[in-house]
C-alpha cells in the first residue's frame, strides 16, 4: 500500500454498515490472506464503484450503499467486480495508490483517459 492510502480508523463501521455481504465477504477474505496487504486496495475500489454508482442515479453518499453489491464471489472466492443493471462501472489506479471510479449509463461509449505532463 501506497504511504497516500491511509487505513482509516472508522473501516470495520463503514463495512458493516454500508457494504453488502459479499463485499464484506470478499474483505474479510483479503483480511485473513497472507499479509492483509489486498485489504485496503479491495475496500477503496469497492468503495470509490459504490460511491461512482449512487451519484450516476444522483442519489450520493446517501442512497443505502449495503443495498447493492459492485462484486460477486467468483471462482474459488476470489471476487469478481461487477456492475449494476443499466450501468458500467470503470476502475482507475492512479500513481501512489490512489483508487477511482467512473459510471456511466450502460450504453454510453467507454472513457477514454489522457495523462498530461507534470509541470
Amino acid at each position: 500500500m501506497s504511504s497516500f492510502v491511509r487505513p482509516l480508523a472508522e473501516a470495520a463501521a463503514l463495512v458493516r454498515e454500508l457494504f453488502a455481504p459479499a463485499e464484506q465477504a470478499a474483505l474479510r477474505a483479503a483480511q485473513q490472506t497472507g499479509t492483509g496487504a489486498d485489504y485496503w486496495p479491495l475496500f477503496f475500489t469497492i468503495w470509490t464503484r459504490k460511491e461512482a454508482y449512487a451519484k450516476l442515479l444522483g442519489r450520493g453518499v446517501g442512497m443505502p450503499f449495503s443495498t447493492f453489491a459492485v462484486l460477486t464471489p467468483g471462482a474459488g472466492g476470489r471476487p469478481v467486480l461487477t456492475a449494476l443493471a443499466g450501468a458500467t462501472l470503470h476502475g482507475v489506479e492512479l500513481s501512489g495508490g490512489y483508487r477511482a471510479a467512473l459510471a456511466t449509463g450502460a450504453a454510453a461509449p467507454p472513457p477514454r483517459c489522457f495523462c498530461y505532463p507534470a509541470g
